[in-house]
Order: structure tokens, then sequence, then C-alpha cells
């Protein structure tokens, strides 16, 4: 249950060949999935089993990205940037912190030319946002992904802006993702494109109903989005945002 939890309290092709790997029994990795499908402690949802909260708490995963904060004015950014000069995503401007395309980070995370390398980056987004060293932060009602809303809080680039508000949201970023996963999971069907659920989620985590409250300095209206590249990263979305997700994200009806 313990390495489990770093996969979802979800026995996957993927979690099951991780198991094997670190030593545990094909037998008894068998043995465990059914006997808590007979007590009720997990269901099969598809080919996935999704363990019950009661046996097994969800943990952030442990994502390694070979690039690194010290990349960013160059190997992180200019493989996809070098290419497309006189396009949309131009260029970086001369002090290698600060973009000149506002959309920039989104685009080239969905930038389906090369795929390799938009998978590295998006693991490097997701294990900076775990350790809290990369953030997409923005404490206004702005829906617009802009530069200001790409921190770095460690590294030549970091910026004091907006730090101690950014480091209560982290605290928040990491306690509710067992949260996010498990409800996100009850709410959404397997099978269809994702939907709005994960962002009124990430404000309710937070504390926040964009309907009725005003949002406190320390929240985050990109949690949402930070959430995604992390299950982007560890592909519980199957390697596409705009696809069916998949367990634990989601749920097979009955």
């Amino acid at each position: 249950m313990e390495f489990l939890g770093e996969h979802g309290c979800t026995l996957s092709d993927e979690s099951f060949a991780g198991a094997l790997d670190v030593g545990l029994a094909f037998e008894v990795i068998q043995l465990v999935a059914l006997s808590a499908q007979a007590t009720g402690q997990a269901k099969a949802q598809g080919p996935f089993v999704v363990f019950d909260e009661s046996v097994c708490t969800i943990r952030l995963p442990q994502i390694e990205s070979s690039l690194s904060i010290s990349d960013f004015g160059s190997r992180v950014l200019y493989p996809h940037i070098s290419k497309k000069v006189g396009d949309v995503f131009s260029q970086i401007v001369a002090d290698d912190c600060t973009m000149n395309e506002d959309l920039f980070l989104l685009a080239l995370a969905r930038d389906s030319e090369e795929e390799m390398q938009r998978a590295d980056y998006v693991e490097f987004l997701a294990a900076n946002i775990i350790s809290g060293d990369v953030r997409f932060f923005n404490n206004t009602n702005s829906r617009v992904f802009g530069i200001a809303d790409y921190h770095f809080t460690s590294g030549d680039c970091a910026s004091s802006a907006n730090a101690d508000n950014l480091q209560v949201n982290h605290g928040i970023l990491l306690s509710g993702f067992a949260r996010y996963v498990r409800e996100l999971g009850e709410q959404s069907v397997c099978g269809e494109g994702a939907t709005s659920k994960g962002t009124r989620l990430a404000n309710e985590i937070q504390g926040y109903d964009r309907a009725n409250v005003e949002p406190q300095s320390f929240h985050n209206i990109f949690l949402f989005f930070e959430y995604e590249l992390i299950t982007e990263a560890v592909g519980w979305r199957n390697g596409s945002w705009e696809g069916p997700v998949r367990p634990p994200l989601c749920h097979y009806p009955d």
C-alpha cells in the first residue's frame, strides 16, 4: 500500500511492473488485490484496481526530471523556441528569465511535434511544482495565463513577488493532492474528456468558492493546472490533457 500510494492507490500495468521491480512478489500483489476487492476495500475499474482510502493513502508521486532550474535560460526552452523563430513562440528575451509570449508555456507543453521533449518539459514542471521551486500562481480572478503567473522561487530567476503567499499555497498544494485525486475520481466518468470538475475541486481544497467568496491572497486560481501537470507527468491522463482520463482520476459506471 505504501508503494501504491505514489501511484494513486491504483494497480495498473505500470504500477504492477514497478512493484515487481522493487522486489514485491507477483503472487503477493495478486493476493492483496483480490482480497481487497473481496472485502470491498478495492474496486476493479476496467483494467485497473483502485484501493479505498481506508487501506491506501494517496501521496504525491516521485518525479525525476533530466532538466533543472539552472537550465531555464538554455536547454529547457531553446529546443522548441529556436525551431519556431518567427512563430507565436518567437524567442526568449535577453535576460533569459522572462518570455515574450504569454501563452508560450501552455502551447509548449501541448506541442505534439516533439513528443519526447514535451514529455521532458512536463516532467520538469511537475517535479519542480512538487518541490515548490516552480509555481503557476495567480490570486486574482483572471483566467488568462500570462508571464506574471509563472514563478521561480529558486535559482537565478527566482522572484520574491508573492513569496509568502506562494509558501502558504504550496502547503495547500501538498496536503490537498490526495483529496483532489480521490474526489475527481469519484466525480469523473472514465472515457469522457476532461471537464471543469478539477477547477472547482481545486478551489474547494483552498476554501475558495468563486461564486460567493473573494479569493484570499494565498488562493491560487491555477492550482488545478498544477495538479494537471503532476498527473500528466505520471501518465494518469494517457498523455493528453484533452483526451479521456483514466483511473484514479475517474471511475467506470457500475
